[in-house]
């Protein structure tokens, strides 16, 4: 099974695939049947709820059931309503905008095409920084922009090579990127958090799903559920479902872990300053699952540098009756093993 480019339709369903087209049928995060569709093909997308477009390996675009056959584009976007648009990147760049297999207009300089409904939005000109962003022949704003909701108007803002700006929305790190919107929720890529953030668009508060192997996220919310689906490094399909009615957290502290201050404080304070949970959890239960989890993906188990490289993060658990910092310190100085029983 192919998991690279997942999509949903609007009923939950899941397109992907590069090399293969598959459609993954869920429930709530459950897979419940799987079919390949087409035998060689790249990055569909949903046309309809029941039809799709995608590249084929001849340098075709084209549609599943047969119907469109045009030139192959670098990105394909549609409102799953019949309208498509894809964008080539020849030259300064061209933006093809089509109904069914009809071509309709076409867009000098456009790309990032995106559909509020029927409106057609675009950011032009494409070779260029400064980018205007165009809904419905309007041009509402101008920046900097690298990526955009058109509804809830939502424009993310280049503010260095790797940090983020977002006008319309509160971002919760300087990193957030790639956000995705649905029934008035985003999910985001969490940057250096690596993880995604899910949370209501105008909120700071919501769910992280930790982790680094969560890649071209896709997210739809449906009722209660809130559905996530992505490729992880190897090309599987992730998918991740969670109920608004779960506790939320406040995403602004779900950053990478403190590191230990240059000057020394209490085990106390540091415990206190980051609200931590025990050392022994750490140990026992998140320390393994690591391992586990690095052992299940490479295929082997870790190498002691790695071990060792993890392990240091058990600094953020440290319990003052258990392992005090004079003595944390010495262990890492030493370049000491994890210990089994710090006691």
């Amino acid at each position: 099974m192919n998991g690279w480019f997942p999509q949903f339709n609007k009923h939950g369903d899941i397109l992907s695939g590069d090399t293969e087209i598959w459609l993954t049928h869920q429930t709530d995060g459950i897979i419940t049947s799987q079919e390949k569709l087409v035998e060689h093909g790249t990055k569909p997308i949903w046309l309809t709820p029941n039809t799709f477009i995608y590249n084929d390996r001849n340098g075709r675009t084209k549609s599943y059931p047969p119907e469109v056959d045009t030139i192959a584009y670098n990105e394909l976007s549609s409102n799953q309503n019949g309208l498509w648009s894809g964008f080539h990147a020849v030259n300064d760049g061209f933006l093809d905008n089509y109904k069914n297999s009809n071509l309709q207009s076409t867009v000098a300089k456009g790309s990032q095409a995106k559909y509020d409904q029927d409106k057609l939005a675009y950011l032009t000109p494409y070779q260029d920084e400064y980018k205007h962003l165009i809904i419905d022949n309007k041009e509402v704003y101008s920046d900097r922009i690298v990526d955009y909701i058109p509804n809830p108007l939502i424009v993310v803002v280049a503010t260095g090579t790797y940090t983020r700006q977002f006008v319309g929305a509160p971002i919760i790190n300087p990193t957030e990127n790639r956000p995705v919107y649905s029934d008035g929720w985003l999910c985001t890529n969490a940057g250096d958090a690596e993880g995604l953030y899910l949370r209501p668009y105008d909120s700071l508060t919501g769910y992280f799903l930790a982790g680094s192997d969560w890649f071209y996220h896709d997210f739809i919310k449906i009722g209660e559920s809130l559905i996530v689906a992505a490729s992880t490094s190897s090309g599987d399909l992730r998918i991740k479902c969670i109920r608004t009615s779960e506790p939320r957290v406040y995403l602004a502290d779900k950053q990478p872990g403190p590191i230990i201050p240059e000057k020394p404080v209490t085990p106390q304070e540091y415990m206190k300053q980051y609200n931590l949970p025990s050392l022994d959890h750490w140990i026992h239960v998140e320390f393994p699952q690591l391992l586990a989890a690095y052992t299940e993906a490479q295929g082997h188990a870790p190498e002691p540098d790695f071990e060792w490289a993890a392990f240091q993060t058990y600094r953020r658990y440290m319990e003052p009756d258990v392992w005090t910092f004079e003595k944390m310190l010495e262990w890492e100085k030493n370049g000491g093993k994890p210990p089994v029983n710090p006691q």
